[in-house]
């Protein structure tokens, strides 16, 4: 197994003989730690992981990006197998959530049995972060993201109730950076703070202007041409080596990006690695 890399273990999108599903995952191992980014909706991870001879029961830290069900599903198929992973989340991911689409409302929170888990695990393997937490000297997470662009929302008709009188904000989706001699590296689960206000937090925790590679779902599927061409324009004017679209990007979205930002952009799918 490479060591220092980035792997996708879950997406949308994947090739024989990995499965694919509307979910997400990675699995980080840099700065002596290994990381488990989201859990996807299934045990599907833990099967692409195993092909990919990854042991994600070796994981030192569960990472969950966000309260949705898509990231957080495959939490009971893991964690009383990673016996030593503390799990480390934002306190806003037990939040019930809702999405209302053509008057039609589904619940998308945290399943039952990943929330009964998280509840009763040791107090000792839970770690809440609301702020710019190191989990190493060069493995950050940033807490809550500051919404300050105009343009960005949390991308989809979301909802605290079932009956859509309070939006739901989003507050506990949260973006893990990497520290390193070429630039930073941002892995996010679905961008709902907005990828450009992701990037602009943690360049100005960081403190280097320098992106190297963006890794995560982006959450562009219903994004209109305002908030696509700012954020095309932004990501120029951040310049990473490479933007990597997974999971909520949407194939509009992927297909745009991929022809205005040309080699910049990449595709994401299960099985692709990434050296750090």
């Amino acid at each position: 197994m490479t060591t220092n890399s980035i792997t996708i273990l879950m997406d949308n999108r994947a090739e024989p003989p990995f499965q694919a599903e509307h979910g997400f995952s990675l699995w980080i191992e840099y700065d002596g730690c290994h990381i488990l980014f989201d859990t996807g909706q299934t045990n599907g991870f833990m099967e692409n992981a195993a092909r990919l001879g990854i042991d994600v029961t070796q994981a030192d830290y569960i990472i969950l990006s966000h309260g949705h069900y898509d990231h957080t599903g495959g939490l009971p198929h893991v964690l009383p197998l990673a016996k030593q992973a503390v799990v480390v989340c934002h306190p806003g991911v037990f939040v019930d959530r809702y999405s209302i689409r053509e008057g039609e409302t589904k619940y998308i929170g945290m399943p039952p049995e990943s929330r009964r888990m998280l509840r009763e695990l040791d107090e000792k393997r839970l770690r809440f972060v609301t702020m710019p937490t190191a989990l190493s000297a060069k493995i950050f997470l940033t807490g809550y993201v500051p919404r300050k662009t105009d343009y960005e929302d949390t991308g989809g008709p979301f909802y605290l109730t079932p009956d859509g009188a309070s939006p739901d904000p989003l507050d506990d989706d949260l973006t893990l950076w990497l520290s390193t001699d070429r630039g930073i590296i941002l892995l996010a689960g679905c961008s709902h703070a907005g990828i450009i206000n992701q990037c602009y937090f943690v360049r100005k925790q960081e403190k280097s202007e320098k992106f190297r590679i963006l890794v995560g779902g982006y959450h562009l599927m219903n994004a209109d041409e305002k908030r696509l061409n700012q954020t095309i324009n932004a990501l120029r004017e951040l310049a990473p080596e490479q933007v990597v679209a997974c999971h909520c990007t949407g194939e509009e979205a992927t297909t745009r990006l991929q022809h205005e930002l040309g080699a910049m952009m990449a595709l994401g799918a299960v099985g692709r690695r990434f050296l750090i």
